[in-house]
């Protein structure tokens, strides 16, 4: 299956179900001997990771290098968004970390709060702190339960970078260009 998300780009993943989640309806449209649930083994293997494209995504490993610009981009657009703001403290969001650091891979059923208020998006301040943390690239999905998604530090999900760098530019580049040979 690697190979075919590969040469997609990434596999958007969807919590809607029907019949079957979308991203399991895709992989066996185009590969018949995939069967429900497969693509979760990989995420545990480590040879995709999960972060937003256009939306929560499964995206190949080696794709990782390239999409530190991403989660610097994301990460500080979602720092500065009043909705991400969660009204815990640094201390508080510190705990939240220390707490997966010390326990490994949490949910957000792991941690208790409630949403500040009874609207139809709204989130409790954990769940808010755990997102941010997990656009930026501090935390990442280590794996999913019943698609429930369980973060991790992602210095022990993702692969050490090397040495040296590309630029920002370099990667918004490669991207693009992986985007366009694509389609």
């Amino acid at each position: 299956m690697l190979p075919l998300i590969s040469r997609l780009g990434f596999l958007q993943i969807d919590t809607v179900r029907n019949i079957v989640r979308a991203h399991d309806h895709i992989l066996w449209s185009r590969a018949q001997q995939y069967r429900e649930g497969m693509v979760w083994t990989l995420l545990r293997q480590r040879e995709l990771f999960e972060h937003f494209t256009h939306d929560a995504s499964l995206i190949p490993m080696d794709v990782y290098p390239m999409w530190q610009r991403q989660f610097h981009r994301l990460g500080a657009r979602t720092a500065k968004a009043a909705w991400y703001r969660s009204g815990l403290t640094t201390a508080d969001i510190d705990f939240i970390r220390a707490r997966i650091e010390a326990e490994g891979p949490l949910s957000t059923h792991a941690f208790e709060s409630r949403p500040r208020a009874a609207k139809m998006w709204a989130q409790p301040p954990h769940k808010k702190a755990l997102e941010q943390m997990w656009y930026a690239g501090d935390l990442a999905t280590s794996h999913r339960e019943n698609f429930i998604k369980y973060y991790d530090l992602g210095a022990r999900v993702f692969p050490p970078l090397s040495g040296t760098h590309p630029t920002m530019r370099e990667q918004a580049d490669w991207l693009c260009d992986g985007a366009i040979d694509r389609l």
